[in-house]
């Protein structure tokens, strides 16, 4: 299970720009239901018979006290993993039921200075389900080559679409889940999120790798998959050393294994076209091996003892040369009576 609150500046500032309408975001996820030969529809704490239009009026008025640079509602994503869809057999009522759950407990989750605790009717909110996804560039298996750009992902890929004000529905309150932890703790809400589908729908055994904190779980590849990957990526290194000296070429077997490490994911690839790109301009990175493990490049020198020595002479001649009470800068008109050095 994958929750997150999409943040318009990484995720595509015209698509979820908010501090405006909720129309343009409503547009888009119009157009991507019949992208899918899909009418949308949408629904909320209790109904399922909301239009777009409708949505979007409930959302714009709900703006008293907010300025007009204010962020006026947020956009939230539920993304169950293929497994977990098999498991409720890809049910569009189980998964409405289930995000209304989600919804109570994104409420419940604010920290009211007067310790009173919110619920899902104290919102104001909307979701829509989406039925496909496609590849986009920064996916690893578009970075691998296996996929491109705009392919259609395989299996069940249904994922929920939510939009909330960013006000309570009596509007009193404003509600920032990406402000304060003390106020909204995003990673206890995708706690609780994942805690109540597995309590409902149970908890799967599929295999996951192991995951970092707030990292989304990557399902293990086959054999035959890791073969293929791992293959493309010793050809991709083949191509970035062909354009570097024998002294900075990487070692296709490090790199590899760098890769496995890191579960072959987005940052991994970022580094490593970071790495092809340097290298195709002629100015290869110090130390690859270690930019791809850590994304860090490596720092220059910046005083050798011989350096430092020289500094000192020259502070030192600084010392003996008088110096001006007034510098002015060039251009800069002198004051009357003022007198010219």
């Amino acid at each position: 299970m994958h929750s997150k609150i999409i943040n318009p500046q990484t995720h595509g500032k015209n698509v979820y720009q908010n501090t405006g309408s909720a129309a343009r975001t409503l547009n888009y996820l119009v157009q991507e239901s019949k992208g899918q030969d899909k009418e949308a529809s949408f629904f909320g704490a209790a109904t399922d018979a909301l239009t777009a239009d409708q949505v979007r009026v409930s959302i714009d008025t709900n703006v008293k006290g907010l300025k007009e640079t204010d962020v006026k509602f947020y956009s939230l994503v539920l993304s169950p993993s293929e497994a977990e869809l098999a498991r409720i057999g890809n049910d569009e009522g189980k998964l409405k039921d289930f995000t209304r759950q989600a919804m109570e407990q994104y409420a419940a989750n604010f920290k009211l200075k007067d310790g009173r605790e919110l619920a899902s009717k104290d919102l104001v909110w909307a979701a829509t389900i989406h039925h496909s996804r496609s590849y986009r560039g920064d996916d690893p298996q578009v970075q691998a080559g296996e996929k491109k750009e705009g392919e259609k992902k395989e299996g069940y890929q249904t994922h929920v679409h939510i939009l909330v004000s960013a006000r309570d529905a009596q509007q009193k309150l404003t509600l920032n889940p990406q402000g304060q932890k003390r106020r909204f703790n995003m990673q206890d809400w995708q706690g609780q999120v994942q805690e109540t589908f597995d309590k409902s729908f149970g908890k799967g055994e599929e295999q996951q790798a192991p995951t970092g904190r707030g990292k989304m779980p990557t399902p293990i590849a086959t054999a035959a998959q890791q073969a293929k990957r791992e293959a493309k990526l010793t050809a991709r290194v083949g191509h970035i050393n062909s354009l570097l000296g024998s002294s900075n070429r990487l070692d296709p077997e490090q790199v590899v294994e760098i890769a496995r490490k890191r579960e072959f994911d987005k940052s991994f690839y970022r580094n490593l076209s970071f790495v092809a790109r340097r290298a195709a301009d002629g100015r290869p990175v110090e130390k690859p091996h270690q930019y791809l493990q850590t994304g860090q490049l490596e720092k220059p020198l910046v005083a050798t003892r011989q350096f430092k020595a020289v500094l000192q002479v020259v502070n030192s001649a600084n010392k003996n040369i008088p110096q001006r009470s007034h510098v002015q800068e060039i251009g800069e008109e002198r004051k009357r009576g003022e007198r010219e050095y």
